[in-house]
C-alpha cells in the first residue's frame, strides 16, 4: 500500500531536524496478525536526505531496487 501525508499517521514533522541523512524503519505486520511462514523480510530501512534552508527544506528519497520515488 502507498499512503501520503493526508492520511493520519503518515507524515513526519521535520521542522526542527538538522540537515542530514536519516533512515525510516518500516515494519510489515508488526502485531503478527497475518500468518507468515517467515518474518525475516518484515523490516526495512528507507534513506531520507534532508537539506535546504529554513523555510525552504528539501527532502530526497534515493531510488530503491529500481523504484524512483521522485520520478
Amino acid at each position: 500500500d502507498t499512503y501520503d501525508q493526508t492520511k493520519a499517521g503518515q507524515a513526519f514533522d521535520i521542522t526542527s531536524l538538522p540537515d542530514g541523512v536519516y533512515y525510516i524503519e518500516i515494519i510489515a505486520n508488526p502485531q503478527g496478525v497475518l500468518h507468515e511462514l517467515s518474518t525475516a523480510g518484515n523490516v526495512s530501512l528507507r534513506e531520507v536526505i534532508l537539506g535546504g534552508t529554513k523555510g525552504h527544506r528539501t527532502v530526497r528519497v534515493p531510488a530503491w531496487n529500481g523504484i524512483d520515488s521522485e520520478g
